[in-house]
């Protein structure tokens, strides 16, 4: 199957998220990024950006046609940066013990 315009857009889209969210967090340990709320909170708004472009956007064919890709995981992570963002972080930071 040949893959139409629209899925090439957002693939691109998606791609370019990728790149942008390895670029915030190479070279820095999980402590470093766990103390940055910029960092966590550019993340979590590329982990919702890649699930909104993945679940609305790609059109039924191309995810039937290519069933290798983590399209469930890339909802779970839009999901989590969404309604369970702070839940995660597993301290008192937001004010919950």
């Amino acid at each position: 199957m040949a893959i139409s315009e629209r899925d090439k857009v957002v693939l691109v889209k998606i791609l370019g998220k990728i790149e942008i969210l390895e670029s915030i967090v190479d070279g820095i340990s999980m402590d470093e990024f766990m103390g940055d709320d910029v960092k966590m909170m550019a993340v979590a708004m590329g982990f919702l950006t890649i699930g909104e472009l993945s679940s609305k956007y790609l059109t039924d064919e191309f995810i039937q046609s290519e069933p290798s890709l983590p399209y469930r995981e890339m909802r779970a992570m839009r999901n989590i940066a969404a309604h369970e963002y702070d839940a995660h972080l597993g301290s008192t930071r937001f004010g919950r013990q």
